[in-house]
């Protein structure tokens, strides 16, 4: 019982650690076009052990735009396309 609650809390404190760098990333690469990321909708649309995908939603239309980070657990962030976005169950908004 103890390991399965260590594990979930692992878990948790990997994905909330994903969405901070990708919501990072988002920011200083966004900087000069002043774009905020809404970070009550920044969510882990995939997680392993290898990687993490993180949408970031920010400001600037409804429903609101969109930006894709792949988190490598070796601490590499990639932004990835919306087509590659796709391939974790990433779908367009309705």
């Amino acid at each position: 019982m103890i390991t399965r609650i260590q594990r979930y809390f692992g878990e948790r404190r990997r994905v909330r650690h994903a969405v901070e760098r990708a919501v990072t990333c988002f920011e200083q690469t966004r900087q000069s076009q002043k774009r905020k990321a809404l970070r009550d909708q920044c969510v882990v649309i995939y997680s392993d052990a290898d990687k993490s995908v993180v949408r970031v939603c920010y400001a600037g239309s409804t429903p609101p735009n969109r930006a894709f980070f792949e988190v490598h657990a070796d601490g590499g962030i990639v932004e990835i396309t919306f087509q590659d976005a796709q391939a974790y169950g990433e779908q367009r908004w309705h």
